[in-house]
Formats: C-alpha cells, structure tokens, sequence
C-alpha cells in the first residue's frame, strides 16, 4: 500500500479481512480508499484499493478487466491458491 501512497502503484486486489486489517495497523484511512466490487458468484466480498492520485476513470477500467476475467474464469484460477481451508 506504501507504493500506492507514492505513486508507484495504481491498485490493490485483496480479501476484504485482510485489507481492512492491514489499512486500521498502519493508519492509511486517509490516503487510500476503498472501493467495493463484488467479484464472486459465492458472494465472497473483495475490495479494490485505488491510489487518490489516479485518474477517476480508472475505477471504470479495473472493474471492467476484472469483471472480464470473473466471467473468463481466470480471476477464480488467480484466487483459489489462497482460499482459506
């Protein structure tokens, strides 16, 4: 999230318990934000982090690839090495 704050990153995929967790340790509320998108049909909640300093359209462009690899399956294949057991 560090890169995000410097500019070096443009977004982060993460499971919503772990980003939450990690954005309360290290006191980042105020420089990124969160924006919700649901990427799984079992209705597992994911959130995409956005750096400030993107471009507004950005939002549009992540959620439309995602959504593109969701419906290919690949986003799936991505995740399910680090489903919880």
């Amino acid at each position: 999230m560090q890169k995000l704050i410097v500019g070096r990153g443009r977004f982060i995929l993460q499971n919503d318990f772990a980003l939450d967790d990690e954005i309360k340790r290290d006191k980042l509320g105020d420089k990124i934000k969160i924006l919700p998108a649901k990427f799984d049909k079992e209705g597992a909640e994911r959130y995409m982090v956005v750096s400030k300093k993107a471009a507004p359209q950005i939002k549009e462009k992540l959620r439309a690839a995602l959504d593109k690899l969701n419906r290919s399956g690949e986003l799936g294949k991505l995740f399910r090495p680090y489903a919880p057991m």
